[in-house]
């Protein structure tokens, strides 16, 4: 081991080979911090590491390149120079060590992997500093130096790690360990983060944006906990529960699942751009982990109603937005409100599914009460409802509006969102009835019939497969995956319900939306007859092998025995028509009959 006992080189050394060298002897200084660097004894080395961070430091002196120095200079030694420091409270031996390190790993000095492999011991000696490392404000303080050799290690150990993709583990449990004590120390939870605070969560903000695979280390929770660093928080999080392969075990930690709604609803509730991120998180936890997690006490759940409330708020303002932009040549706006609507859709969709997991449970002959959210209290879920019904009439307004179909000029990226809306309203009226009077009635059968005029915007090279064409060219048809994402996939278990209508209650509402979609179109109009659309699109399922697409097919022949109640005799022979030319054809050019 190093002995720190040993004679120092004599200082004369020093000042001979920094005193402002000239020109001529500037290569000389240098191969002699070179020598002393190779030399096979300690002292030389020492002195020759104590010579070349002052030379780092001035700009008047040649110091070696850092590629000449890791050639010279084994890591051994700098990791032994900072143990000994651990071991002996000799902080200018741990400075030293940082020093050459930071130097060796400096953006500029391009360091190899294997470089920056040989430094991987020094993160023990780290380690142990950060452990013993008190608050800043502790009395007696920390030395000076011992501050300023951690800080610079945070700086240096963040680079190494960007480099080997990896962190070590032992030393992020050390950096978030000591972040936890320092925010702790703080006077108050709003006091502004001291220096070294500021090194730590940059470090650990390092750690969840190049490195996804770093697990969750159980001192992240105190950490967690006690940060009032939120974008620190949210991207913690957004890391481990959604970049990271490996899942936090959330329904099983109650602390963890308590940090996860103070920062979400703390998010959620700021005027800042963490809003989109939190509900991206938020949607990523209902579909990966359930409800279960966003329950505090029965008596106490306004947050999630809170949460749910302002998803489908924020899904009504980009929905105006989308409106507005409808027929702007300007595809800027959309990217930023493509996302957005993208999230809040993502959590309406997981909060409706867990609101239908209450339906069932509530049929359940068992007597119920294994859903999620069968803990929730009636009057949260009135609530969670009526933030749903506000999402669907907003989507439902966009759909039905002029713009939506018949204007020339609508955008690309507007019409992607508004397709875009029919997988939630489709997943909506599958397990709900369609309430309100004639004029909701009226838009929401609007809606479908434009939802379905833009679904068959993107095959319309297709019309002539259906329309009886004799051309000899095979139409481009999608692949499986391609086609069970089509927009009218999602929308067929919600158009069976509603053409297959009972006499009930809603009997008159669906009804009344059936007419309006089936009814041919006026000669005037340029929408496609929904017969045409069915059948276009059944014709492709055809052609794809039935084991992959059978589910498609079922759910067609739903909508298409639903729709040939509802119209009359020309109607139902041309569906007729249209359906055996399409079967026709599948089994012609698949040659197997479906």
């Amino acid at each position: 081991s190093f002995d720190h006992n040993k004679p120092q080189p004599p200082p004369c050394h020093t000042p001979a080979i920094l005193s402002a060298p000239s020109r001529a002897n500037r290569p000389m200084a240098s191969a002699k911090v070179l020598s002393l660097l190779s030399a096979s004894d300690d002292e030389s080395r020492l002195a020759g590491l104590t010579i070349l961070a002052k030379m780092a430091n001035s700009a008047s002196s040649p110091a070696p390149s850092p590629s000449e120095v890791s050639k010279a200079l084994p890591a051994s030694f700098v990791v032994r120079l900072a143990n000994t420091s651990i071991k002996t409270a000799n902080h200018s031996y741990m400075s030293l060590a940082v020093s050459v390190w930071t130097y060796l790993l400096t953006p500029e000095a391009n360091t190899t992997t294997a470089t920056a492999t040989s430094f991987l011991p020094l993160v023990e000696p780290l380690s142990k500093l950060y452990a013993l490392l008190p608050p800043p404000a502790s009395q007696p303080p920390p030395p000076p130096e011992l501050l300023s050799a951690a800080m610079q290690s945070l700086q240096t150990l963040s680079r190494q790690c960007t480099i080997l993709k990896a962190t070590p583990p032992v030393v992020f449990s050390s950096v978030v360990s000591l972040a936890a004590r320092l925010e702790k120390a703080k006077a108050t939870p709003q006091s502004p983060p001291t220096p070294l605070l500021t090194a730590c969560n940059e470090f650990l903000r390092s750690c969840c944006l190049t490195h996804p695979d770093v697990p969750l280390d159980p001192a992240l929770l105190p950490f967690l906990e006690a940060t009032s660093d939120l974008p620190l928080s949210l991207s913690t999080l957004h890391h481990h529960f959604v970049l990271s392969s490996a899942r936090p075990p959330l329904k099983s930690s109650a602390r963890l699942q308590a940090v996860v709604r103070r920062v979400i609803g703390a998010c959620l509730h700021s005027d800042s751009p963490l809003r989109g991120s939190a509900l991206l998180l938020f949607g990523s936890l209902l579909e990966d982990y359930g409800g279960k997690w966003t329950l505090d006490a029965p008596s106490d759940n306004k947050p999630l109603q809170a949460f749910v409330r302002i998803s489908c708020g924020e899904l009504r303002i980009h929905l105006s937005s989308v409106l507005e932009l409808a027929t702007s040549d300007d595809p800027e706006p959309f990217v930023k409100l493509s996302n957005g609507v993208s999230v809040c859709m993502r959590v309406f969709l997981a909060v409706t599914k867990l609101l239908v997991q209450i339906m069932d449970d509530m049929d359940d002959d068992e007597g119920g009460g294994n859903a999620d959210w069968s803990a929730l209290p009636f009057d949260n879920l009135i609530h969670i409802k009526g933030s749903l019904d506000d999402a669907v009439d907003s989507m439902t307004q966009l759909l039905a509006s002029d713009v939506a179909f018949g204007s020339d000029r609508l955008n690309a990226a507007a019409e992607e969102i508004m397709l875009s809306c029919l997988k939630p309203l489709g997943a909506w009226y599958a397990e709900n009835e369609v309430e309100g009077g004639a004029y909701q009635r009226d838009m929401m059968a609007k809606a479908l019939a434009n939802g379905l005029a833009l679904c068959d915007g993107a095959y319309k090279g297709e019309r002539n497969e259906v329309e009886g064409d004799d051309s000899d060219d095979e139409p481009d048809v999608p692949e499986v995956d391609a086609v069970a994402q089509e927009p009218l996939f999602f929308l067929l278990p919600a158009l069976a319900k509603i053409f297959n209508c009972r006499d009930d209650d809603s009997g008159a509402s669906n009804e009344f939306i059936s007419e309006a979609i089936l009814k041919p179109s006026e000669p005037t109009t340029s929408r496609p007859k929904a017969r045409e659309v069915f059948l276009r699109f059944l014709s492709r399922q055809l052609r794809r092998r039935p084991r992959a697409v059978i589910e498609n097919i079922m759910w067609c022949a739903d909508v298409l025995e639903g729709a040939s109640k509802h119209v009359d005799a020309d109607e139902q022979r041309a569906l007729s028509g249209g359906l055996a030319r399409a079967l026709g054809e599948a089994e012609a050019s698949c040659k197997v009959f479906v």
